[in-house]
Parts: structure tokens; sequence; C-alpha cells
């Protein structure tokens, strides 16, 4: 997990570049894994239909989480029959709060009607929607559901590292680093093109990591906000490297296991060209991987 190159200089310099790499390498190691499928004779519309479905989940699932929040502050009963329903909108409700997580969601359905758009195209039928949320949620996925079973350990790290009490987890847990795996998956899909599906696939996938890079890869520029020591730095990136590697083994299970365990582990622990990631997360976060240097 080394990142480290001059343990002299300042921490403010040495903090957002560390994770950066092990999230690039992330990055990095998830467009691999995506690309061997793409790329694979094994690939089928089959195996696409499991894939979609799959990250269909993930997409309309974060969309009823952020619901959430909003009900509490809104309230659940501006709806009430009993009286004019601006009488029950809550004192000092934060508009720009609104606004940033209505957005979020607006995001997030669109991500997953587009999978399931496609989905539908592949299948020729209709997709259950509560169905596949149940089946492939992040907090509490279906373990008897096929090839689930890397879905569901990371689930339970999720579930673990949320827990974290500590400032700095905030870059990691479920808005921070590795949001949307740092955009790898996003990316590689965004390159598809020569039928329908494919271009299909290409143009949302296209949407999707556009709005991904305004998310994960964003909150390098909060790095020093949270990370105040030695330990800090050392603690998130030891969280970071089992986030990021429990997700390579997820997103395999999602592609079908074309590559091997040893190679995962060997991309979290350096073995992979991080240049692909200038492509992935554009050029000003990717400058925190090569310390500021073009």
């Amino acid at each position: 997990m080394n990142t480290s190159v001059n343990q002299q200089e300042p921490l403010s310099e040495r903090a957002p570049r560390e994770l950066a790499v092990l999230s690039a390498r992330c990055a990095a190691g998830e467009a691999e894994v995506a690309t061997a499928y793409f790329e694979s004779p094994k690939r089928s519309p089959e195996l696409d239909a499991v894939w979609l479905e799959k990250q269909a989940g993930r997409e309309l699932e974060s969309t009823f989480t952020l619901l959430r929040p909003i009900l509490d502050h809104v309230g659940r009963d501006m709806g009430g029959t009993d009286q004019f329903w601006v009488d029950n909108i809550p004192d000092g409700i934060d508009r720009h709060w609104l606004e940033e997580n209505l957005e979020k969601i607006r995001q997030e359905i669109n991500h997953g009607n587009h999978c399931v758009d496609i989905f539908e195209e592949i299948t020729g039928k209709p997709a259950d929607i509560k169905e596949i949320i149940r089946k492939y949620n992040r907090w509490s996925p279906d373990p008897d559901a096929p090839n689930n079973t890397e879905w569901c350990k990371l689930a339970d790290l999720f579930r673990e590292q949320e827990a974290r009490p500590e400032p700095w987890a905030k870059l990691i847990t479920s808005e921070g680093l590795l949001e949307g795996g740092s955009c790898g998956l996003f990316y590689s899909a965004s390159l598809l093109k020569g039928n329908k599906v494919d271009d299909w696939i290409s143009r949302a996938f296209k949407v999707v990591l556009d709005d991904e890079q305004g998310h994960g890869p964003a909150n390098l520029f909060a790095v020093n906000k949270y990370i105040k020591t030695d330990e800090d730095l050392e603690a998130a990136k030891e969280m970071l490297h089992a986030r990021a590697l429990q997700r390579l083994h997820m997103r395999n299970e999602q592609f079908s296991f074309l590559l091997e365990p040893a190679r995962l582990e060997a991309i979290m622990n350096g073995d992979v060209d991080l240049t692909v990631v200038r492509d992935i997360w554009g050029d000003t976060p990717y400058r925190y991987v090569t310390g500021g240097e073009s």
C-alpha cells in the first residue's frame, strides 16, 4: 500500500497526493475490470443484463437513500389535508442544502433509469424496480442472489466503515473519494460503440461519468480539511485501501470474474498505469496524483 515519495514534504501536500494515488488505483482498476469484460469473447446480452441490473440497483437505491434526509428535514406531513401545505414547511430550512440534495437525487434517478432502460431493451421485459433494489442495494443485498458474494462483503464493509467516528472517515465513506468507484467503470462504458446497445450504453455512461467526476474525485480538494496528523493519514489510507480493494472484487464479480483475484491485489499495491486516470477524472484532480506535475 506504499504511496509515499518524500516523508519530509509537508503533510498538506503529502496527504492529498497519497490518498489520490490510492483512489486513482481504484479508478484504473475498475476501468481494467470493465474493459476486460467489454473486450472479452465471453461478453453476451445475458451478461450485459446482469451487470446493468446490478448497477441499476445501486443507482436506484441511492435515489431513495438520498430522499430520506429531505423527508426528515422538510417534514413528512406537508401533504396533509388538514391545513394549507405551506404552513407545514419547517422554519429555517436551508434552501441551498435542499437544492444540492435534490440535484443529487435527480442525477441518481437519471443514472438508474438509463441502466433500467437498457436492461429492458436487452431482456425484452419490464424490470421489477423493487426487486432490483432489494437484491442489489448497497447496505443489505440479497446473499442468495446469483454471484452476489462480493457485493455482500462490500455491504458489510460499508456498514462497518460508515460507523467510524473519526472526522477524516467522511473522506472515504459513501459520499467520499470512492463514490462511484472513482469513475473507472463509467469511463470504460462510455467508450463503447458499434451497435445500438453499445451506443446507448456509451451515451448513458458519459452522462454518469460527467456527474460522478463532481462527486468522488472532487473530494480531493477537501483532504486537508480533515487530515491533520500523520496518524490521520495512515488510518485513512488503510481504510481507503480496504474499501477500494473490495470494490474491485465487487466489480470483478459484476463483470463475470474475468480478472484473477491476485491481479486485483496487484492493482491496489501499485501495479497499474495511472495515466488513464487523467481521462477518467480530468486534468485538475489528476494533478493530485502527480503532485502537481502536468
